[in-house]
């Protein structure tokens, strides 16, 4: 039988066992195990070898027979399972982080965003349906995301307001909500005049508004798109400060 895979006890043909035909469960049923104590009965801990791990491991022989893993096993399978899905989650979303403990796909985790947002959701819902940050979405499911007002004015996102904060120290001349030359339904972040040059700044990474920035993208000879806070700082460092 597959490791981690095993059939359930009948709890009622308990009364039924003794060393003997414990040991012999054992062996059909979890082979990897070897019984290390004589079989009381079935709610009195008694050692049991782990051969896969080499580990002694204390556990009641119901738990044993109804497929209770080691504690060193567990924890291997919970690492390795971890490790998957923070390899999933980078590669649908680079700017996600785990800030919590896992204990399963269906376990609500902490979620740190690149913008500081921290929210909860399970593993298995973030991977199946791309939960991303509220606080930096321009629209989730119909609604506006949430307001940030800081002493600079008012921004879709709190990433929105740290950026603004950045471009105004570096800047002194910035225009808010500009729109592009020749398009006016398209509205750019921040247009510095001096250096004629269009920042846009989001998080968001869905493929149709990857669409419409490469659009603005088109519109303007400097262009400068920024997903993270260093992209941006990195960016306008090379800058001469006007």
């Amino acid at each position: 039988m597959p490791k981690g895979v095993y059939k359930r006890t009948n709890t009622s043909n308990y009364k039924k066992y003794n060393s003997k035909t414990y040991v012999e469960s054992i062996k059909k049923l979890r082979p990897e195990l070897i019984v290390l104590e004589d079989y009381v009965n079935m709610l009195t801990k008694i050692k049991h070898r782990c051969t896969y791990c080499d580990s002694i491991w204390i556990t009641q022989p119901r738990q044993a027979l109804n497929g209770k893993q080691c504690r060193l096993c567990y924890k291997k399978e919970k690492q390795s399972t971890e490790a998957l899905f923070v390899k999933k989650m980078k590669k649908m979303n680079p700017h996600l982080e785990l800030i919590d403990s896992y204990s399963g796909s269906g376990s609500p985790v902490a979620i740190k965003h690149t913008c500081g947002y921290i929210f909860k959701t399970t593993p298995d819902r973030l991977v199946r349906h791309n939960v991303i940050c509220r606080e930096c979405t321009p629209v989730t499911r119909g609604v506006r995301a949430k307001k940030t007002t800081t002493i600079l004015g008012t921004f879709d996102s709190s990433f929105e307001a740290k950026c603004a904060e950045i471009i105004f120290n570096k800047f002194k001349n910035v225009k808010f909500s500009k729109p592009y030359p020749k398009h006016n339904k398209k509205i750019c972040d921040f247009y510095i005049p001096d250096f004629d040059l269009w920042i846009e700044v989001s998080t968001y990474n869905k493929e149709w508004y990857l669409k419409r920035i490469l659009t603005k993208r088109q519109l303007v000879i400097n262009f400068f798109f920024a997903q993270t806070i260093e992209q941006l700082e990195n960016y306008i460092n090379h800058l001469p400060t006007n």
